[in-house]
């Protein structure tokens, strides 16, 4: 038995057909297996391209471009993540060539055999036909898990190589040692791959060695020997992996960084940063909470995103939102509250269950197919235990989505087993439901993949690859390509906060070695070493992303030293987008000179505010005093009425809450000089372009004259939702020589018109001064 396949059962049967792990496995079984491998390939292959994804597939495909440059994983750019699967894709792509595609591709392959490892371990368990059922339920899994086993990601590649090591490993037979070897350099590839289910996997492992060793494993049903032998060299072939990763660095001149950013970083900084704080802090999200019960629960639903299926939610949102069961039941929230939940019940259930098999084992130790049955559902059981607990945060749909999978042959051999009980009518009648809820299962599959066909549906051409996505992101998509592509090939490029999918698909390097920027990092200079960096290359590009996540802070909190830099030393040049609710994309250009440069003598009228009045708009005017603001005060409580603050690439914004039946309107008094010229410019705040939907606001600027005239000097009214032109800011330069020595009032006037806003920083009037006449 020893040289047996890796996916054979025994020779006798000891249970009912349908249950039977006993039986071996017959010619047929093997074309299934084969037909199931591909059938997942084949069945998503259509879909390989679609999606563009978020930035974990793209910036582990430019880190592993970055690799082929020569640069130097940890050194040269930064991740959190182990090794493997960056010098994995750096390898496809020396094979393959730098194309999107090879990392797709290189995924579809991964998935077809996590199908058929799903497979193997369900037939250890059980019967042919609840495996039958296990893979053909996975085979529409990849739409349900959607993005992960469709991106190629460190996590789902970690996943998998622990998955290949239960399966070569073959903990319930007797051990031999290449067997033991080749698992433990899998788990020890996988932990230098990521890093949390690569070392519970090993752990995994050894503790299924010592347990199978504890129960006793042979034919003849005597206790087996060696588990303690097997369980120390599985652990000494695991440290091979991360010890040659550890000679590579430390050869490279990298170790130092190494260490810091893979074990420093996510093992006691990451603990200690999700800890507390939550989302509004920049937290991870934690558990669906599992409070109210009998309600409605309004952070489940602020956070809906993450919990939900993602691409049930990114092609049914609308009709999922507008539903019945949305508006007015909780029925959606009990349900998401219970997924979370259920991988607990059907891990106690599976440990009493086997607990009661081990007390059979010990009654009957003769029973050699009956140890080696107890011995494979003790395997998996460590094995799903131990994935389930690496599932820390963040902990949403998406890693969700691959640490359920080790349950998949669990449920399998329970419904299996209930199902034997069964006798007759009932019997017929559960397994009929079984395979229509099945058949259900892959037709309902198969709607969301044709959904995402057609909503996925507009190439996207780039240097490196195609990718198919919405029509309403592909013109930005292609847009930001184009105004990429006409840049210099070595022009560096800098995303803020993240889309290195620019960057990969334009063929432009990043700027610095900071790809992607996280709510904190192991390097807490990580602002001065980007502002270094671009003080290096002046002319680098730079992307100040709009889109929002509403769990991650925005820029202005995660690197607030780069966002109050680029804020005095760029503008924007052009918002790129055609919906704010999609794709939205600010490209900044340099500024001739910062404002404390070009503004040198001028009189800021945010300096004024101690003598300056707001008029409140309502059917009663009234006037009150302001308080004294400094120029850098940051925005504060709705109870007080005006705020300076930096904006995305827009700096001193003075901003108070518009009006609605009428403007509210700040009035300032100033002397002015001879000479002097008013300039500023007005604008809606980009961070909430997206959240104000298509609501006008109306910004004025007028003069009061010493003798109460009234000069409508700028008028303007921006729907940043439906109007692309309205995203920019709108410049404003007057001559006041006709009012040179007069002591006047500036009037800035703000309106939301139509609508009732409930903000303060929605619209303003970027640094309003006045000036001397340049020379």
């Amino acid at each position: 038995m020893q040289g047996a396949p890796f996916f054979s059962g025994t020779r006798r049967a000891i249970h009912s057909p349908v249950t039977s792990a006993s039986e071996p496995i017959r010619p047929f079984e093997w074309a299934l297996c084969l037909a199931l491998a591909v059938a997942a390939a084949l069945v998503h292959l259509p879909l390989v391209a679609t999606s563009a994804g978020g930035c974990d597939e793209w910036h582990v495909l430019q880190i592993g471009v970055n690799l082929l440059s020569g640069e130097v994983l940890y050194r040269d750019t930064n991740h959190v993540a182990g090794p493997g699967a960056f010098h994995l894709i750096a390898g496809l792509f020396r094979i393959f060539g730098e194309r999107f595609e090879v990392g797709r591709f290189a995924m579809l392959a991964i998935y077809s055999f996590v199908v058929t490892a799903t497979w193997a371990l369900t037939r250890r368990l059980t019967g042919p036909w609840p495996a039958l059922a296990a893979g053909l339920w996975m085979l529409g899994y990849r739409l349900w898990s959607f993005p992960h086993f469709h991106i190629f990601h460190y996590a789902t590649i970690g996943f998998a190589l622990v998955l290949a090591a239960f399966v070569v490993l073959h903990a319930e037979r007797k051990q031999s040692l290449w067997r033991v070897a080749v698992a433990g350099l899998l788990v020890g590839a996988a932990f230098t791959t990521k890093q949390d289910s690569g070392a519970f996997g090993a752990l995994a492992c050894v503790i299924s060695l010592l347990l199978v060793h504890r129960l006793g494993v042979g034919t003849d049903g005597r206790q087996g020997r060696g588990g303690l032998r097997s369980a120390l060299i599985l652990a000494a072939w695991a440290t091979l992996p991360p010890l040659a990763w550890v000679v590579w660095f430390a050869g490279n001149d990298a170790l130092g960084p190494f260490l810091w950013q893979t074990v420093w970083d996510p093992i006691v900084l990451n603990p200690l940063f999700t800890a507390g704080g939550g989302p509004q802090a920049g937290d991870y999200l934690d558990l669906a909470p599992l409070r109210p019960l009998f309600g409605q629960d309004p952070t489940l639903r602020q956070f809906a995103f993450s919990w939900m299926p993602g691409l049930l939610l990114d092609l049914h949102l609308q009709q999922i939102f507008s539903s019945a069961l949305w508006t007015n039941t909780n029925l959606i929230d009990l349900g998401l509250k219970a997924l979370y939940r259920l991988p607990w019940v059907i891990l106690l259930l599976e440990g009493f269950a086997t607990r009661r098999a081990w007390s059979r084992t010990r009654a009957r130790p003769i029973d050699g197919d009956l140890l080696r049955a107890t011995s494979a559902r003790l395997v998996q059981l460590v094995f799903a235990a131990a994935l389930w607990a690496a599932f820390s945060k963040p902990r949403d749909w998406i890693h969700f989505s691959v640490v359920i999978v080790p349950l998949v042959p669990i449920i399998a051999r329970q419904a299996s087993a209930l199902l034997a009980r069964l006798h007759g009518l009932r019997r017929g009648f559960a397994i009929a439901t079984t395979t229509g809820g099945l058949l259900l299962w892959l037709a309902a599959s198969a709607h969301l993949a044709l959904g995402a066909a057609r909503t996925y549906s507009t190439p996207v051409e780039g240097v490196r690859g195609t990718v198919f996505v919405r029509p309403e992101d592909a013109k930005s998509f292609s847009t930001l390509l184009q105004r990429l592509d006409a840049t210099p090939a070595d022009q560096p490029v800098l995303v803020l906060p993240c889309l290195p999918v620019l960057t990969f698909l334009a063929d432009r390097p990043p700027l610095s070695r900071f790809i992607w920027l996280w709510p904190r990092d192991a390097y807490a200079d990580r602002d001065q070493q980007i502002l270094t960096r671009l003080k290096e290359v002046p002319n680098a590009t730079v992307v100040h992303v709009l889109m929002h996540t509403p769990f991650t802070p925005r820029p202005q909190q995660l690197v607030p030293e780069l966002f109050e830099s680029l804020a005095t030393t760029h503008r924007i040049g052009e918002v790129v987008g055609e919906r704010p609710d999609r794709m939205l994309c600010a490209l900044a250009t340099p500024r001739s000179l910062p404002p404390t440069l070009s503004s040198i003598g001028a009189l800021h009228l945010d300096t004024q505010l101690d003598q300056a009045r707001l008029e409140n708009g309502a059917a009663s005017p009234r006037s009150e005093t302001l308080e004294k603001s400094p120029p850098t005060a940051r925005a504060r409580s709705a109870s007080e009425a005006v705020a300076i603050e930096n904006w995305p690439l827009t700096p001193r914004v003075l901003h108070f809450l518009p009006g609605t039946d009428a403007p509210n309107r700040l009035i300032i008094p100033v002397e002015i000089p001879a000479g002097g010229r008013l300039r500023l410019e007005a604008g809606v705040n980009p961070d909430l372009f997206q959240s104000i939907g298509p609501l006008p606001l109306r910004l004025e600027v007028l003069l009061r004259d010493a003798n109460g005239k009234e000069h409508n000097l700028l008028e303007v009214e921006k729907d940043v939702f439906s109007r692309t032109a309205d995203r920019t800011w709108t410049p404003l330069d007057v001559d006041l020589a006709p009012f040179a020595g007069q002591r006047v009032e500036i009037v800035l006037s703000l309106q939301a018109l139509g609508w009732k806003p409930g903000s303060h920083a929605l619209a303003g009037f970027e640094d309003p001064r006045i000036e001397p006449n340049s020379p």
